[in-house]
């Protein structure tokens, strides 16, 4: 008599989970800006304001000395291969001065990440936008779409090259989406 075949079982392949956001709606609103600070200790206010104004990264934020904003410009050292940017300064960081600690924000990264991410909550973003680097996002596609060019833009966020800020050109889901609608 013949033996039934042994058959095992394939598990069926997981879905895996995407670890980063790939849509192009990644930066939010000043009024959604207004409202993270608003949500936010004066310090950590002050830092998302920092950020947005400058189009910096979180660590690049997080670095910056008393001595970097001397006669009221800002100095960065932008970080992935940039280059050093010097702009007016347009946060008031008075208060970060007057306590003399080394760094004007005496934070760790991870700190900072939480509470983003715990404002970020509080006012309602979308998951994949609950990290500070959408501010540096932000910037650039205020400045885009508010008619910058392309090398002002670049300059502006310390690109050593016009095709890192040629991905901001894209245009966003939203305003694919207005534009169909439009028609």
């Amino acid at each position: 008599m013949k033996q039934p075949k042994k058959t095992t079982a394939v598990p069926a392949k997981k879905q895996r989970k995407a670890t980063r956001f790939h849509g192009t709606d990644h930066w939010i609103t000043r009024k959604q800006l207004a409202a993270l600070c608003s949500k936010s200790t004066p310090f950590f206010a002050t830092l998302w304001k920092l950020c947005a104004a400058h189009a910096l990264r979180i660590s690049e934020a997080l670095a910056l000395r008393a001595d970097d904003i001397a006669g009221g410009f800002l100095v960065v050292k932008r970080l992935k291969g940039s280059q050093r940017t010097r702009l007016p300064l347009l946060v008031d960081l008075s208060t970060q001065v007057a306590t003399g600690s080394y760094r004007l924000f005496p934070v760790h990264r991870s700190s900072a990440f939480l509470h983003f991410r715990r404002a970020a909550a509080e006012i309602g973003l979308h998951p994949d936008l609950r990290h500070p680097h959408v501010l540096r996002h932000s910037t650039a596609h205020w400045m885009l779409n508010g008619g910058a060019a392309l090398n002002v833009t670049s300059q502006y966020l310390g690109h050593t090259s016009l095709a890192s800020t040629a991905a901001y050109l894209n245009c966003s889901d939203q305003m694919a989406s207005a534009a169909a609608a439009s028609i």
